[in-house]
């Protein structure tokens, strides 16, 4: 679980997760029921391969990608800039080690 100290709760990560071979509209759909504005793409061994926010799908309909279309156009949309690969680290770590 991770704090959403905005509204003083918590939220499952399993909420948050979406297979890489989703579509853009199950992400939105994830997206719009979380109301944090990102989803967690992962793997088959569920380890994060990326992550696709608001901003992302905003984007991809500007762009005119159909909503039923992969993931897979948002991630390699995001290939080439800074944000590319997400940063991840051990669980169990005290959050203080990597601020």
């Amino acid at each position: 679980m991770i704090a959403n100290r905005a509204k003083g709760m918590y939220t499952d990560l399993e909420t948050l997760c979406i297979a890489e071979g989703g579509t853009i509209r199950e992400s939105a759909a994830r997206i719009d029921r979380s109301r944090i504005g990102i989803v967690l793409v992962v793997d088959a061994a569920r380890r994060l391969v990326g992550t696709i926010t608001d901003g992302d799908l905003r984007r991809a309909m500007l762009a005119g990608r159909e909503l039923d279309g992969p993931l897979a156009w948002i991630l390699a949309a995001k290939a080439h800039s800074p944000f590319a690969t997400p940063v991840t680290g051990p669980a169990g770590v005290d959050p203080v080690v990597y601020l």
